[in-house]
């Protein structure tokens, strides 16, 4: 029996599996540890259906077994798309387009951050705040500028967030290589806030935030696909409570950076994120590295 998924022969060893419906069973529970989902099944070249009787079918009558698989994140993945193309228009038709032109994309712009409200909350409100002052300003040519500027940026955003459902574990994978690749110099933070070097300290702050969050969103998407990260501790702490312990510790950070705190900043840094994270990101590359 052929075995093929999205078009890709694969090599499925049969254990006592002696009906289609057996088979599919088996292959399901392994996509899904895999973060993927079944769309569509075809049998010796014909689309069957939930409702028939081809799981009783007996595996010697089946000569070729097609799977139509895609990521549980498949719709997520293509609503981003929606948006990203919207924002992308959104970006040439402010710098290009004629006042009409704007104003009808413009129209379109409450559905779109509800979209936004709803997958990436974080956004949410940046293109409104820019249509609204380019509006109040007439659609100037510094307005326009500034509202395809905004555009341009939140379409980088979301393509960012978009890849990060597509390819988990590379987007991983440059995520923990990039904070490894920071961390040593979370030691010279509270120097710097304390000698008046607070710009530079605060850049490392703000580049840290940005890795981390992205760190904390991937690693569960990741953790679909590669479930032995669910695994890993970091200072004998379960994987699920070391998350929870980071999240806490990065609020905490928020805070102080929104109190002006300088010196709890550099204390959170350098003593408990730095040794927390030196781990984690050492644990989760060994774990990727290891054989599957």
């Amino acid at each position: 029996m052929e075995i093929l998924i999205n078009d890709v022969p694969i090599s499925f060893e049969l254990e006592n599996e002696a009906t289609a419906g057996e088979v599919m069973d088996g292959l399901s529970r392994w996509l899904t540890s895999n973060g993927h989902t079944v769309n569509g099944v075809l049998l010796n070249g014909d689309l069957v259906h939930e409702d028939s009787q081809w799981r009783s079918t007996d595996i010697t009558k089946i000569e070729r077994l097609e799977i139509r698989a895609a990521s549980i994140h498949q719709l997520e993945i293509d609503q981003l798309e929606t948006i990203i193309n919207y924002t992308d228009l959104l970006r040439r038709v402010a710098r290009e387009g004629t006042l009409q032109q704007v104003s009808s994309v413009l129209d379109e712009l409450p559905h779109i951050s509800q979209a936004v409200q709803r997958l990436v909350p974080d956004l949410s409100g940046l293109l409104a705040e820019s249509a609204a002052a380019a509006a109040d300003d007439s659609f100037s040519d510094d307005s326009r500028e500034r509202l395809s500027k905004r555009a341009a940026e939140v379409t980088h955003v979301l393509r960012q967030r978009q890849r990060e459902l597509l390819e988990p574990e590379h987007e991983l994978r440059s995520t923990v290589a990039a904070l490894q690749q920071i961390l040593p110099s979370f030691e010279e933070i509270p120097t710097q806030l304390q000698s008046g070097h607070e710009r530079e300290a605060l850049e490392l702050v703000a580049r840290f935030a940005e890795l981390t969050r992205r760190l904390l969103r991937v690693l569960p998407v990741a953790s679909a696909a590669r479930p032995e990260l669910a695994n890993i501790e970091v200072e004998d702490q379960p994987f699920a409570e070391s998350v929870a312990a980071l999240n806490r510790l990065f609020l905490e950070l928020e805070n102080a950076f929104q109190n002006n705190d300088m010196v709890l900043i550099g204390d959170v840094m350098e003593y408990e994120l730095l040794p927390k994270l030196t781990t984690l990101t050492a644990a989760i590359t060994s774990t990727l590295d290891a054989p599957a």
